[in-house]
């Protein structure tokens, strides 16, 4: 993590001015921090992290600053990292209210800018989100920060729960949002240029995933698949390039599987460690998977054919071996969650899933140290990305944009193919929500899941309670091009899951970065899911650098069982922590519900494991935050 603080307040006030020269003061204590920008009424901090490229740009004439990895777009030739900004530069920034950084750059990055002409000072967060930035408002002084123990250590504001913001999150799980579960601080949304005033702010979406889905699209197949191989690779190109050790997280699956076979093709190719997680073998069954209340037959069995044990050593090792990478295989052992270190989460604004992963963060910890790896690389996001779904959404969007063509026959049979749907059923659906535009539903009503609130709690819960502007329709759009876009609002920001691992080697995620994601949306789903199969069209991008064992691959690997041994091996540490918690005592969660569910006899074919899990990483935060 990139660790910054920044203070913006009215340089008039002595008061405020005073408090921010304590501040200043104490920021200079060990270990020291960088003061990288001050003019009147502006304080920006920082702890450079290491890398072999740029992490500040000064803006010319002294007009801002921008903390992180900025890289500067180019059609012809790849991306490049940049230095400081030149006038011009800093001009287009500033006139564009903040277009043309997100025009024409692209990184991990925070830019504060300062109008000389009306000395108003902006801030915009990279698109993708990618570097966390919280808000918050110190009596009169707007604090900018992306750790939240920095904002405890040098502010100590007074902090208080949002209790309604934790209902909604044990029942509809993390749920992007400018709200956090401290009242005080506010997350403030990728792509979203931010004007301070002296105690509010003006805010303008400059960059929304909706927009990309209807403009310029690519429907010619070869085209397409051109294309995206050539800004994955210059996106992989361009973030290795500041590493010369890199941990990778290697699963065996398709999207992870192409990021290692792009790191090795490369002409100045980094040292790749992989790290693969297994859990031991196991059949895959619907009593296994926990499949969610209200699902119809034929999504339960899409489920069932997508997913597989939870042990794909194999493929890790067919692409190490393709790639010449050396492979730690890192069994998932039963947690043990009377382990101290669940309790020991990075601080943040937000309950994270650390109780989830702290044998993870421990194991990346360790094999970054061991290698000397300074970013820890994986695939998250491909999955949204490159479209992983078995729906047969591509002949409904087909018929949505283009009715009546002939090509509509041959998409209806790709669809079939891959939903594994009758003719006649996919057929109904193109009619029903291609062609008469009605809206397709989701699969599963989150409102409609089994829960262990109280009743009253969660009747007052609702699904536009904390609204994020990705998820606020910016075009209408057809029916699986808005689950796309959905699909980038919900799981391509991973700062919110911070480890004790990034800092000794930062997360990166290439396949989750602007250029990568703005491509992936000008896609139509039908060409995304080339030959009627999920991710079709990126196994036919890299299928010559791919091992054929992954490109044939369509299923993934599910840990179900293995979240169920977990809840049952701690059933007594979980009645203990959640009876008689902060969640049940301030009218959270049921206690009777609680007492009848957590029982050695429950079969957990209602509410999953993992929400089990989400409710204890909630009461572990409360704990943690207590006493601050």
């Amino acid at each position: 993590m990139h660790r910054y603080l920044a203070f913006l307040w009215n340089s008039s006030d002595q008061e405020r001015t005073a408090r921010l020269e304590n501040v200043a003061l104490r920021l200079s204590g060990e270990p020291p921090w960088t003061l990288v920008y001050r003019h009147p009424g502006v304080l920006v901090a920082h702890q450079p992290p290491q890398s072999k490229i740029p992490c500040l740009h000064t803006l010319a004439r002294a007009q801002g600053v921008i903390l992180g990895s900025l890289l500067r777009r180019s059609a012809d030739t790849s991306s490049t990292a940049v230095g400081d900004l030149d006038e011009p530069n800093t001009r287009r920034i500033i006139t564009s209210g903040g277009h043309a950084l997100v025009a024409d750059y692209w990184g991990n990055y925070v830019a504060l800018v300062r109008d000389a002409g009306s000395g108003r000072c902006s801030l915009l967060r990279e698109p993708t989100a990618s570097l966390a930035c919280f808000h918050m408002n110190w009596d009169g002084v707007h604090v900018l920060f992306s750790d939240f123990a920095d904002l405890v250590r040098y502010v100590a504001p007074a902090l208080t729960v949002d209790w309604s913001y934790l209902a909604t999150r044990l029942a509809l799980g993390y749920q992007p949002s400018r709200h956090c579960a401290v009242t005080e601080i506010e997350d403030i949304p990728g792509g979203e240029w931010t004007t301070f005033a002296d105690r509010g702010a003006k805010r303008t979406t400059l960059w929304h995933p909706d927009r990309f889905c209807v403009a310029d699209p690519i429907e010619d197949e070869s085209q397409a698949a051109a294309a995206l191989r050539t800004v994955v690779m210059d996106s992989i190109d361009a973030l290795t390039a500041a590493h010369d050790r890199i941990l990778l997280l290697l699963s065996g699956g398709l999207d992870s599987s192409i990021v290692a076979t792009c790191m090795a093709r490369q002409a100045r190719r980094p040292q790749v460690h992989c790290l693969n997680f297994f859990m031991p073998s196991s059949d895959v069954t619907p009593q296994a998977l926990a499949l969610p209340i209200g699902l119809a037959p034929e999504d339960r069995a899409k489920l069932l054919r997508l997913t597989s044990s939870g042990d794909e050593r194999e493929f890790a090792r067919v692409v190490a071996r393709a790639c010449s990478f050396p492979l730690t295989e890192y069994e998932k052992r039963l947690l043990d969650l009377r382990d101290p270190r669940t309790a020991q989460a990075p601080l943040a604004p937000v309950p994270s899933a650390y109780v989830f992963s702290y044998e993870d963060d421990a194991a990346e910890c360790a094999s970054a140290t061991e290698t000397g790896a300074t970013a820890c690389f994986s695939g998250h996001g491909g999955d949204t990305v490159f479209y992983a779904t078995q729906r047969p959404v591509g002949a409904l969007d087909y018929a949505f944009r283009h009715p009546f063509r002939t090509g509509l026959t041959q998409q209806i049979l790709n669809a079939t193919h891959l939903s594994g749907e009758s003719l006649l059923g996919v057929s109904r659906k193109v009619f029903r929500h291609g062609i008469r535009h009605a809206p397709l539903p989701q699969p599963i009503d989150p409102m409609r899941q089994p829960h262990l609130l109280r009743d009253d709690t969660f009747h007052d819960i609702s699904t536009s309670s904390y609204p994020h502007p990705w998820l606020e329709p910016a075009t209408a759009l057809c029916p699986g091009k808005r689950i796309h876009s959905l699909g980038v609002a919900l799981s391509i920001p991973f700062y919110y899951n911070i480890y004790h691992r990034e800092t000794v080697a930062p997360a990166i995620h290439p396949l989750a970065v602007q250029p990568v994601v703005e491509l992936a949306l000008r896609i139509p789903t039908y060409v995304l899911l080339a030959n009627g199969i999920s991710r079709g069209l990126a196994r036919r991008a890299f299928r010559d650098l791919l091992p054929a064992e992954i490109t044939r691959r369509t299923v993934k690997g599910t840990s179900a069982q293995y979240w169920q041994h977990v809840v049952r091996h701690n059933l007594p540490l979980l009645r203990h922590r959640l009876l008689d918690g902060h969640l049940v005592r301030h009218g959270l969660l049921d206690r009777t519900k609680l007492e009848r569910y957590l029982t050695p006899d429950q079969p957990f074919l209602s509410v999953p494991p993992t929400r089990i899990m989400d409710y204890l990483a909630c009461e572990t935060w409360l704990q943690q935050l207590q006493p601050r």
